[in-house]
């Protein structure tokens, strides 16, 4: 049977939560979280001892926002493309990085 411990309370047992894929464990957990959060699983059975994993911590950072770039630009072969301008972010965890796609 196993059990989510989420900020201090037991859940009741759930079934369909973990999940074994590619070798890596992962929880599922369905409702968005607004705060930090802790969650450790509880393993029990009837003629053992509990077994506690460590404590995940998920992190909620702030939503990212003045994530703007200036209008788009057509750049032709041979040609030099104007500088990339746009908005300084706010939120997130201040750390921002930019990617081509």
């Amino acid at each position: 049977m196993v059990h989510l411990l989420i900020s201090g309370k037991v859940l009741l047992p759930v079934q369909r939560l973990v999940s074994l894929t590619s070798l890596v464990l992962r929880l599922i957990y369905a409702p968005s979280l607004s705060q930090t959060t802790y969650f450790r699983r509880i393993t029990r059975s009837a003629s053992c001892a509990d077994v506690n994993s460590n404590v995940l911590t998920v992190t909620v950072n702030p939503s990212l926002s003045n994530n703007t770039i200036a209008a788009s630009q057509t750049i032709c072969s041979g040609s030099t493309p104007a500088a990339l301008t746009g908005s300084t972010p706010a939120g997130g965890n201040g750390t921002y990085t930019y990617a081509w796609k």
